[in-house]
């Protein structure tokens, strides 16, 4: 979605209001994230040993793809390479800078994560009140802390604008996780999730209800700010309690949805892939690119290509004997 646009949100210079509608919800990073809580903290016991083996392997796995994809892509672009080329743009993957491997940040963001992990699930299972302290801390953080910046949207005085943001940046400096607090923090809800899903379950369109009046919420005041600052701004909205609240109403309606048939088999496939096709897609991009042009049919039929050949190819190095290792955790 983020390579082939299949609207145009860009309700000031060009798209509709509809289309923005929608874009707001094209984030799953945060539900990934809370997925993954729900998994690994619900675990009742968890070897350390195998843990940090495979967080090990997927340290090895970001820089092994971030090598492979600039490479290909030096020779995809015939850029002549050496030492210093490689180096360079080696230490800007996952940065704002990043040329060819941008989005291998994800997974860059995982592994610390995955190291306080089993710290995580000791308070979480043996000291629930050391669990909430940490998860409160993280929540203030992130979501809490972000209303400033949100607030500073609708001030059409710079000056007063800045001086908040300024002091949302004060406040976040002294955040204890970094940049990872956003990961910690959805990772963590996630936690929660599963300690009241009973509770979850049982009032189910209540959170479902209180997602979509969230996702209301966050077109409604991105239309405001928009128009007061003449740019779109917060199309994701990863960092705000409305995220949250959507992510929640997400889990009330969809963990107790079993697909079957067809549907069951490719939604059970692309899963057992993830991997293979995340660190495999970009570059695929840029291929498909070639040969379909741009357009809203086109793009969706990109979207399609780049699935699909994604997928196969991972199959295909699942089945070489050390390949195999590359796309699998």
């Amino acid at each position: 979605m983020h390579i082939f646009p299949l609207f145009d949100p860009d309700y000031l210079n060009g798209g509709s209001l509809g289309q923005y509608f929608f874009f707001i919800l094209f984030e799953g990073v945060p539900i990934f994230l809370a997925v993954n809580g729900f998994l690994l903290l619900g675990k009742k016991e968890i070897d350390l040993r195998k843990h940090y083996l495979k967080t090990l392997k997927i340290a090895v796995l970001f820089v092994l793809w971030s090598l492979i994809l600039i490479i290909i892509n030096l020779l995809f672009d015939k850029t002549p390479i050496n030492r210093s080329v490689i180096i360079d743009l080696f230490l800007k993957t996952g940065g704002e800078n990043s040329l060819y491997t941008s989005e291998l940040w994800f997974l860059q963001y995982l592994i610390p994560l995955y190291i306080i992990y089993p710290l995580l699930h000791n308070a979480y299972h043996h000291n629930r009140k050391l669990y909430d302290i940490i998860f409160y801390l993280t929540a203030f953080f992130t979501v809490g802390i972000y209303f400033i910046p949100l607030l500073a949207n609708l001030i059409a005085n710079e000056i007063r604008a800045g001086i908040l943001r300024n002091f949302y940046d004060y406040l976040g400096r002294s955040s204890f996780l970094g940049p990872n607090a956003f990961y910690v923090f959805y990772f963590m809800l996630g936690g929660e999730i599963k300690r009241h899903y009973e509770t979850l379950m049982k009032k189910k369109y209540l959170f479902a209800g209180l997602g979509l009046f969230s996702w209301l919420l966050c077109f409604g005041y991105g239309l405001l700010a928009g128009k007061i600052n003449g740019y779109l701004v917060e199309k994701h909205f990863n960092n705000t309690l409305m995220m949250a609240l959507m992510v929640v109403g997400l889990f009330a309606l969809m963990t107790d949805l079993k697909p079957k048939g067809i549907a069951g088999k490719m939604v059970e496939g692309i899963g057992a892939n993830t991997l293979g096709i995340y660190v495999i897609h970009s570059f695929i991009i840029r291929i498909v690119r070639l040969f379909v042009p741009s357009s809203l049919a086109f793009n969706f039929l990109s979207l399609l290509l780049v699935l699909i050949i994604s997928h196969l190819l991972t199959l295909i190095l699942k089945k070489l004997p050390v390949l195999r290792e590359l796309v699998s955790f």
